[in-house]
């Protein structure tokens, strides 16, 4: 089976419809799943807390066409978090962000989970430490594509496969600005980092 994964879209409808096309070219056969950051979150963390929760639609850019686009499973990432807990209201669109795991099993060996409930930090601003739930793990959240193996980062070429080892961290990188997502080929035990 093959996975297309991708996230941090963060309501950028135009980037996702050029994914898509991508990956339909490219594997026109796979499943695809979110890694999080779909949508966009108005409010910054650095405003919290608020006085008083504002109405859904103040605090998430969205609309029905890209709503329209985003029909593959996915985690939820901290856009998805802030939306909730800054809002109410919202109607069927918050109710499929509340029902956003945090953790989907892609197989026995593979997961996908947003990130940002790792340790980041540092100067400059990346990966301390994660708490991956499975030998594979697929994220997002630093919109940096990233290939982590055994704790040390590996550079990254777009088009090359790199075959599965043992606790492997896979940033897929972002769709929003960077147009980046990831193939995972099961049957073949390989990733392929991808960039329209």
């Amino acid at each position: 089976m093959r996975y297309v994964l991708l996230g941090d879209i963060h309501s950028s409808e135009h980037d996702l419809r050029a994914v898509l096309r991508h990956a339909e070219e490219v594997a026109p056969d796979a499943t695809y799943v979110g890694t999080g950051d779909l949508y966009e979150c108005t409010v910054s963390k650095k405003q919290l807390p608020l006085a008083e929760p504002l109405p859904f639609q103040d605090v998430l850019l969205w609309t029905e066409s890209f709503e329209s686009l985003v029909t593959f499973p996915s985690v939820y990432g901290n856009q998805e978090e802030r939306i909730l807990l800054v809002s109410v209201g919202g109607g069927a669109v918050r109710e499929r962000i509340e029902q956003l795991p945090e953790v989907i099993a892609l197989n026995e060996e593979a997961s996908v989970i947003h990130g940002h409930q790792w340790e980041w930090g540092g100067s400059p601003w990346s990966l301390q430490r994660a708490d991956a739930p499975a030998s594979v793990t697929f994220y997002g959240h630093s919109h940096t594509s990233m290939l982590i193996v055994d704790g040390v980062r590996k550079p990254v070429v777009f088009g090359k496969a790199y075959e599965i080892v043992p606790d492997l961290l896979v940033n897929v990188g972002s769709v929003v600005a960077n147009r980046e997502w990831v193939l995972y080929d099961a049957a073949k035990r390989t990733v392929t980092f991808q960039k329209v």
